[in-house]
């Protein structure tokens, strides 16, 4: 594991794992059992727009309660590993990701395939979740091919709610898959920021609450899959989404 760059809101570890588990992790991606995403609603995150990403199951981390559909650890896969080796670097992330048992109270794992065509639009993960990982685990991955993580500038990260009144309910947070226009201007101004490679064996640690979207795989990348192994850090005191 190598910490190649860090800020305050994220921070990119690579060679987290050896070759040894990142094989591994490439079978465990494999035999997943993924499913296709909006199957049957449109999932407000996305635009039509979007192309379709398939995901795995949930996987949940020590001491998680027990969530329907999920499977509780240890759940004798490579996950067990990646948890573990989360656990014991709490240390090294809690600065993005708060302190356990305060910030947050455990952690949910989950596969993602983006084929060519599926990106995620923007947003900033707020819904009761304290900070992010993402874990890279494709074989191998070319600049030509799409995909990155962008990262929008931070000075506007605490923007208000997008809020609209609702018949008979008062303001309430609405996503922007339709209306998009306070997400654009938030997003505008002052309208620049970074981007981060989906690099194999590259692990990216997050603040909750940062604005960031996954560019389109791009059809140069031909039959090679963007995957990767997200995580959220479950937080008991955020109960509102956004944007």
């Amino acid at each position: 594991m190598k910490l190649i760059h860090a800020t305050e809101n994220y921070a990119i570890y690579d060679d987290f794992f050896d070759k040894e588990v990142v094989n591994f992790i490439w079978t465990f991606i494999q035999e997943e059992q993924f499913s296709f995403s909006q199957q049957k609603e449109w999932e407000r995150i996305f635009k039509l727009t979007d192309g379709v990403h398939l995901r795995g199951k949930v996987y949940l981390s020590r001491n998680a309660p027990e969530l329907k559909n999920a499977i509780l650890y240890p759940s004798n896969t490579i996950l067990d590993k990646l948890c573990d080796t989360i656990d014991s670097h709490l240390d090294k992330f809690e600065k993005y990701i708060g302190c356990k048992d305060n910030d947050w109270l455990f952690y949910t794992l989950k596969a993602f395939i983006y084929p060519q065509g599926a990106g995620l639009p923007w947003h900033d993960d707020y819904t009761k979740s304290s900070g992010s990982f993402t874990y890279y685990c494709h074989p191998e991955w070319n600049i030509q091919w799409g995909g990155e993580l962008l990262i929008a500038d931070t000075s506007r990260k605490d923007a208000p709610l997008l809020l609209r009144e609702r018949y008979n309910e008062g303001l309430k947070p609405i996503w922007p898959h339709i209306d998009n226009s306070k997400q654009n201007e938030i997003i505008s101004d002052p309208g620049y920021g970074t981007y981060v490679l989906p690099k194999p064996n590259r692990m990216l640690i997050m603040k909750a609450g940062i604005n960031h979207m996954i560019k389109k795989v791009d059809t140069a990348a031909g039959n090679r899959l963007r995957c990767s192994i997200q995580g959220f850090f479950h937080s008991p005191n955020k109960q509102e989404t956004r944007y």
